[in-house]
């Protein structure tokens, strides 16, 4: 999901949502940039990070599903924030992590009346699991995950796996595993991670990097896709390489099933089957759609 721009004097629909079939059901408008969007519990509201207004003010803006019609906005004071989760159906709670480039990382819940920081260290990431944040803290053996309760605030240290370098983890659906990839400056090694919470203590399977720098999205079965440049490699959550499938040239991509759904930069719909990798362009989109939300209904 995006916002428009409108500091041209026009407003051009950049937001579209998807239904389970792929099938779009509403475009949005809207000033400025999403830099994060979360679809609340229930599936009936989605809440967006929005910076880079025209108005100098960045603010979270939350609308309802299917419409996309716009059901408030509220300012917010945050730098740097590109993460952002809605803990529960109304979206009266969520939770903001952002981080400078000297990774001071803030974790903080906004409600519409306050802003509360949960949690504040060295961290450049954090990963959102239903009301969970799992903060990814910088630490001299590694990293160091910390799992925050959003609704009480309670953090507690799941432990340290000795990995430098970790972007931001992506959790499966069920919140048992977590993946990236991860490159050590200074010394490189380019590697793809699996950090299994599942186990005390907690543990790290790694294997070379064997793309470009990419990112992960869950598959239902437990497996992940890794998206790089024009390729989707499919991966089983031991890291063993399952599919390969080339001429994926999608700038933001969704699970649907078994499916990838996918925006190019030229604002074409783009579809493939797993784990055959058949990919067809679906039909071209107005504006420039950068994000598609999946909705559950």
């Amino acid at each position: 999901m995006a916002g428009s721009d409108s500091s041209a004097g026009r407003l051009s629909p950049r937001n579209s949502e998807l239904d389970r079939k792929g099938r779009t059901l509403a475009y949005g408008l809207g000033a400025g940039y999403v830099q994060a969007f979360s679809v609340c519990p229930g599936g009936r509201r989605v809440a967006e990070l929005v910076g880079d207004t025209p108005y100098g003010v960045d603010f979270v803006a939350m609308r309802e599903l299917p419409t996309l019609r716009l059901i408030r906005q509220q300012p917010v004071k945050v730098v740097y924030a590109e993460e952002l989760a809605c803990v529960n159906a109304s979206g009266e709670q969520l939770a903001v992590f952002f981080s400078d480039t000297a990774a001071r990382g803030r974790l903080r819940r906004v409600t519409p009346r306050s802003a509360t920081t949960l949690w504040r260290g060295s961290a450049f990431y954090t990963a959102f699991w239903k009301h969970f944040a799992y903060v990814q803290a910088l630490d001299p053996g590694g990293t160091t995950l910390i799992a925050v309760d959003v609704r009480t605030g309670i953090a507690k240290k799941l432990g340290t796996v000795s990995i430098d370098g970790i972007y931001q983890l992506a959790p499966n659906r069920v919140g048992t595993k977590l993946a990236s990839d991860s490159y050590a400056e200074g010394s490189g090694d380019p590697r793809l991670v699996v950090i299994d919470l599942g186990r005390r203590p907690i543990a790290a399977r790694t294997i070379p990097m064997p793309v470009d720098f990419g990112d992960v999205v869950w598959l239902s079965d437990d497996r992940f896709a890794y998206l790089a440049k024009d390729k989707i490699l499919v991966f089983t959550s031991q890291l063993q390489l399952s599919a390969r499938i080339s001429g994926w040239r999608a700038r933001s991509t969704t699970v649907l099933r078994s499916r990838l759904v996918g925006v190019s930069r030229l604002g074409r719909l783009l579809q493939a089957q797993l784990p055959s990798g058949r990919i067809r362009v679906v039909r071209r989109l107005p504006g420039e759609p950068y994000v598609i939300v999946s909705a559950t209904g």
